[in-house]
């Protein structure tokens, strides 16, 4: 069995030394040199009474965080792909289809109750700016959540509502047996609907 190959660095601020240590990365090696300045993001252990980090995220100052200094999103991962990788594709879909999705919501309803515009509660929800802009997405996704789903229930009440009940004529002699009568002159008997919809009533002659 092949031994792991380690790769070693040591990160500085000025004011003291943190240890960092990869297994199996060795292209971390050749992608940052002596004096490039990093911000790294991970679990602070101590070994030998000094700061380690083992198997840190790391990143490059001047560019755009997507793993570090941050709040990170965490998507589950398919056979593979490395979490830096489907979490960077992730980022280029959202960025270029969140503020391409039409707002439902006119501008009077989202300001009386305080929500995010739909493009940016989907960027915020994947990649928030801060905890407090996550839960502001998150309140506006659950809002149209439950909006839609009013909304819904209200369609399909207003066209139940238009629908009429079809009336079924029943021939009976008059006598108490007439609800029998009726019974046995049911859809699939002799009867024919007064209106084209699903029967709901029979009436008897008298």
């Amino acid at each position: 069995m092949e031994a792991a190959k380690l790769t070693e660095a040591v990160l500085t601020d000025g004011t003291g030394n943190l240890r960092l240590s990869w297994f199996n990365q060795p292209w971390i090696g050749n992608t940052f040199k002596p004096g490039d300045q990093v911000v790294v993001s991970g679990k602070l252990d101590q070994y030998l009474g000094r700061p380690v980090m083992n198997s840190p995220e790391i990143e490059e100052i001047e560019r755009e965080h997507l793993h570090t200094n941050r709040v990170v999103p965490v998507y589950p991962l398919t056979a593979g792909y490395p979490k830096k990788m489907l979490r960077r594709w992730i980022y280029q879909a959202v960025s270029f289809w969140a503020q391409r999705v039409p707002d439902f919501l006119p501008v009077q309803v989202r300001s009386a109750v305080k929500l995010l515009e739909l493009g940016t509660a989907l960027q915020q929800t994947h990649f928030p700016d801060s905890l407090d802009m996550l839960e502001l997405a998150r309140w506006r996704l659950a809002f149209d959540e439950i909006f839609l789903l009013q909304m819904g229930v209200l369609r399909q009440k207003k066209a139940g509502s238009r629908w009429k009940a079809a009336f079924w004529r029943c021939r009976t002699n008059g006598s108490k047996t007439s609800f029998q009568g009726c019974r046995s002159h049911l859809p699939g008997r002799n009867c024919a609907p007064s209106a084209r919809s699903a029967p709901t009533c029979c009436a008897a002659d008298r």
